[in-house]
């Protein structure tokens, strides 16, 4: 947030560059409303918080806002969780209105006594806002960004692999960096930060992106998988966001890089298999088969239907696994899987026999070696 900094003393010429930065430890700011809805229209802010009760919030609020409910009448330390963590700091930049403005101020002054490190901007009030002939919304409230990208050291990365909390570890780097080495566990999103979206990358999408979700990003520094958690939740992805740093700090903590395969996601892994019960509307035998076996049709319905990439994620390119209940019968008429085709005596014999069949390869993807390259999403005609 310096860029904030300088934005601000430029939008507010009474304090200078220098007293806007000692303004974090010894004053609060006053924003107008018109320097208020500037800072929210270009996102110099990284939280608004509105801390009236619930009903005054019920009655209509600031937009973007997040509702911490009477907060200056809440003891602290501890901060409140949607303040706290990764909004606490010296590069974040919080703003607090209540009606009048009146309660923000009190607040304010409270947190800095107490310790927050924040840069606090007294945003006034609801009032104000009106006066100035700007609406107010009645949404959610939403999660600050700055809350939701959590910055984790290597050890307590190191911690959250081994019991397994999070959903995915993602390594946003380039493939040079990838194949030199990475944390275990680690996905592969190439440069995920140079990416275009929505839509969110495969491996990130769908499960992944739910909030009860908690994804990693790293890279070799922190500062690419920082800009990355950013741009992700500035385009409205739904998981809380850890910055693991980089594969720097990992090394400096005497901690082991891996070369191993990029994994697919816990949370993706769950949604990608190809849905046996799926079929084109009014249509028994057009599957996700149907639509894996020409090469041109499968282009066509993987980039132009949402159901048939929800559906057949495996057969569309989006990931690739091994349906562990899908099940098939050999020449013999007995009951074989995808691990039969791979385990005991005769294994090559026994995929050169089966893995012909196109059931047996749209379901056995990974056994058969036929994972399918990856169908951009491009809905401009349907693919009827």
């Amino acid at each position: 947030m310096v860029r904030a900094i300088y934005y601000l003393s430029w939008v507010f010429p009474v304090l200078s560059l220098e007293q806007l930065v000692l303004a974090n430890s010894q004053s609060v700011i006053d924003l107008s409303a018109e320097d208020l809805k500037d800072g929210i229209d270009n996102q110099l802010f990284d939280a608004i918080i509105d801390v009236r009760t619930q009903a005054e919030w019920n009655d209509g609020h600031i937009p973007t806002a997040t509702l911490v409910a009477d907060l200056g009448s809440l003891r602290f330390p501890p901060f409140p969780p949607l303040i706290d963590n990764s909004c606490n700091g010296a590069n974040k930049v919080i703003v607090l209105y209540c009606r009048s403005g009146a309660r923000a101020g009190a607040v304010a002054q409270k947190l800095i006594k107490e310790g927050y490190t924040a840069t606090i901007y007294n945003g006034g009030g609801t009032n104000d806002w009106i006066d100035a002939g700007l609406d107010l919304v009645r949404t959610e409230s939403v999660v600050p960004s700055c809350s939701r990208i959590i910055d984790l050291d290597a050890e307590d990365l190191k911690a959250g692999i081994d019991t397994q909390l999070f959903d995915a570890v993602i390594d946003v780097r380039t493939q040079e960096e990838w194949n030199d080495g990475h944390i275990p566990t680690a996905t592969f999103v190439a440069n995920l930060g140079l990416l275009d979206f929505p839509p969110f990358p495969p491996l990130m999408d769908r499960s992944c992106d739910r909030e009860n979700k908690a994804i990693v990003l790293y890279c070799r520094s922190g500062a690419r998988s920082g800009a990355a958690a950013q741009r992700l939740i500035e385009e409205g992805y739904r998981a809380t966001i850890y910055n693991g740093g980089g594969i720097n700090d990992w090394v400096e903590a005497g901690l082991d890089l891996v070369q191993t395969e990029s994994v697919v996601p816990s949370c993706s892994a769950k949604m990608c298999i190809n849905d046996r019960a799926f079929s084109i509307p009014e249509s028994k035998t057009k599957n996700c088969v149907w639509i894996m076996k020409k090469e041109k049709r499968r282009k066509k319905w993987c980039s132009k239907s949402l159901d048939a990439r929800e559906f057949c994620p495996t057969t569309c390119g989006i990931c690739c696994i091994d349906d562990k209940k899908f099940n098939f019968q050999d020449n013999n008429e007995n009951k074989r899987n995808c691990k039969w085709l791979k385990r005991g005596k005769n294994t090559i014999k026994k995929q050169k026999r089966y893995c012909v069949r196109d059931t047996v390869r749209a379901y056995c993807p990974i056994t058969c070696d036929f994972c399918q390259d990856y169908v951009s999403w491009a809905p401009t005609i349907s693919p009827n």
